[in-house]
């Protein structure tokens, strides 16, 4: 009876029509999407706004272990990536991360490091790789390869040879395959001489320091003394020029393994007797860890999410774990050059970050699997383990350790 009503009456159909479409319009699909970014919103300003989280005082060093090394490497070499603590076959191996992988295995052996015997076969392993990536030709080092073994690239980037190059510089220097990486790096160094990559040529003076470390004589390897002076001053020049009173950096924008350019200059300055090189060094590494470090004193590293440009806002997150690896060892070379407790205090900062000491007070190395996650965001922590994120928590953990940098050092800035 109310339906037949209904239909014969006009007026109230059409009104209801009217209500139940204007009721509908909220349920669209563009409506519902807006709803679940609000949503979203919501809960990411809840984890960003909430109360400081309670962050570990860490005042030990946890011990070597090396049982996702192990898992991530092969008879190839170490693969690039996981998936959680599971290596990750489908992108293959690259020589930035084997590079790193010996790198490691040199610092342990120079160290005189109980745990190198263990590492001694992967060690061959890795250094073949390289070997394998080099080519006569060209004199550069390729850097991606498949798992199945075939090359993606033929050049590798300047980044990548010259961080090829610091690990020659690192079996030179502890005398591991030391006849192999000697006549690669003798070959392959002047090749590099004007990279225009201030990572690079920072990875190449740090490489040519640990050279000279082992080829000491004043007549020997002149014109390779005079290729890491002629770096050296370049990058001093890239810092010097990009300099103001508010950005003591020689890039417009911060982004990744930012602790390497002064770390060089500190380092580089130190041995060629440069006091002014070596304070600019100094100054910047001061400078960036001023952008490090947050307001409760926790290291808060620059996330690549959109990094630091010069006049603009820094990027939280997503950190990464190579900005605090390379932050600890340059925070430990100014120590050594300069004799000052504060840059001890400053590495053991750095490091407590994959410890939890971090904004979100969040481990980032796994103590279960001796791995260490890729990053951390700000609604939690990457759980995958690659093999980079390992190896630069690694090569700065050894390097505390080496240094001995204690708890009673921790002073404040």
């Amino acid at each position: 009876k109310e339906l037949i009503a209904l239909l014969q009456d006009d007026a109230t159909r059409i009104a209801l029509q009217k209500q139940a479409f204007e009721h509908g319009r909220s349920m669209t699909w563009s409506n519902t999407a807006k709803l679940y970014m609000r949503a979203f919103e919501e809960a990411v300003t809840d984890v960003a706004t909430q109360d400081p989280v309670p962050i570990p005082s860490h005042t030990s060093l946890p011990a070597i272990k090396l049982d996702h090394l192990f898992r991530m490497s092969d008879s190839t070499g170490i693969l690039q990536h996981a998936t959680f603590s599971i290596p990750d076959f489908r992108h293959g191996y690259c020589v930035d991360d084997n590079a790193r992988a010996l790198m490691l295995c040199a610092e342990l052996k120079r160290a005189h490091h109980p745990a190198f015997p263990q590492v001694e076969a992967h060690a061959a392993n890795y250094a073949a790789f390289l070997n394998y990536s080099y080519s006569n030709a060209t004199k550069r080092f390729r850097n991606f390869m498949s798992y199945g073994r075939q090359w993606l690239d033929e050049n590798g980037t300047d980044d990548s040879n010259c961080r090829a190059m610091r690990c020659l510089g690192s079996c030179i220097r502890a005398g591991l395959f030391e006849e192999w990486a000697t006549t690669r790096f003798v070959e392959a160094v002047e090749n590099f001489r004007n990279v225009r990559s201030v990572r690079a040529m920072a990875n190449l003076v740090l490489a040519l320091n640990d050279f000279f470390k082992r080829y000491s004589g004043p007549n020997e390897y002149g014109q390779i003394r005079a290729i890491r002076k002629d770096i050296a001053n370049r990058l001093m020049k890239e810092f010097v020029t990009h300099k103001t009173d508010s950005w003591v950096w020689p890039e417009h924008k911060l982004t990744y393994e930012n602790a390497v350019l002064p770390h060089a200059l500190i380092t580089t300055g130190k041995e060629l007797g440069d006091e002014d090189m070596m304070s600019v060094g100094l100054d910047s590494l001061d400078w960036l860890m001023d952008h490090q470090m947050n307001a409760e004193g926790i290291f808060s590293p620059i996330g690549n999410e959109s990094w630091f440009e010069r006049g603009g806002m820094k990027a939280d997150f997503d950190q990464q774990p190579i900005e605090a690896g390379t932050t600890v060892v340059a925070c430990l070379a100014a120590r050594e050059a300069t004799n000052e407790p504060m840059w001890g205090s400053l590495a053991f900062a750095a490091f407590n970050w994959f410890v939890g000491g971090n904004a979100l007070g969040k481990p980032i190395y796994n103590h279960q699997t001796g791995g260490c996650r890729d990053g951390l965001h700000i609604a939690g922590v990457n759980l995958n383990e690659g093999a980079e994120s390992l190896l630069v928590f690694l090569i700065s953990l050894l390097a505390l350790q080496t240094a001995g940098v204690t708890a009673t050092e921790q002073t404040e800035k």
